[in-house]
């Protein structure tokens, strides 16, 4: 995602600490009289893929919003947004993959436009596998995942060195869980990879 214009770029470094979610606002100047810009996200805390929303609200009347998104592994990613006739802006975008802190920056400008801008924060969990480190041959088990985006196809893929013995596809609920049951009848050790999207996580299983 992101918000920002080809002719003005502003870089945003990553975050790496951060004590609590919430809003840093620090606009020179106040429009309407009394109310300065803010940004917010329409959930700060999301699994990886999540659709999401970013509002900018009390954008000066003819000003654009230059919105900037960076964190672990990324470039700060730019479009232009207008704003609304009642003076915000939003843009929905997918979270990004990687687990982490992002911050989530926007900037009003513009002809005759008060320059202001105003930062929020975005936490991404860690997707995860749930599978047992070992098992018997011959006999069913069960694997899960969390944390994956919700209502939404991962396919797990089982693994024998680089060749794919099995795979099957399953829908997350509204939590972002899956789950599937699988019987491997020959011994060895087995990578199982689930992937939903550019969500994946990979566990191991070994089957005696």
């Amino acid at each position: 995602m992101t918000w920002g214009s080809p002719r003005k770029r502003i870089a945003i470094g990553a975050a790496t600490a951060v004590a609590a979610v919430g809003l840093i606002a620090t606009p020179a100047y106040a429009y309407p009289p009394g109310q300065n810009m803010t940004v917010s996200v329409s959930d700060p805390v999301v699994k990886p893929g999540t659709v999401i929303t970013a509002t900018a609200t009390h954008v000066q009347p003819g000003c654009k919003v230059y919105g900037t998104i960076a964190g672990p592994g990324w470039s700060s990613r730019q479009s232009t947004v207008l704003y609304a006739a009642d003076g915000t802006a939003s843009i929905s975008f997918a979270a990004p993959s990687k687990p982490g802190f992002y911050r989530i920056t926007a900037i009003s400008f513009g002809k005759g436009c008060v320059r202001e801008y105003d930062a929020t924060y975005l936490v991404v969990t860690k997707p995860r596998a749930h599978i047992p480190p070992k098992w018997w041959h011959g006999k069913p088990w069960q694997g899960s995942v969390s944390n994956f985006p919700k209502n939404s196809a991962v396919t797990f893929t089982v693994y024998s060195g680089d060749k794919a013995v099995g795979s099957t596809t399953k829908t997350t609920d509204g939590s972002g869980a899956a789950s599937f049951v699988s019987t491997i009848n020959s011994k060895g050790s087995y990578r199982v990879v689930a992937t939903c999207g550019e969500v994946s996580e990979t566990s191991t299983v070994t089957i005696a």
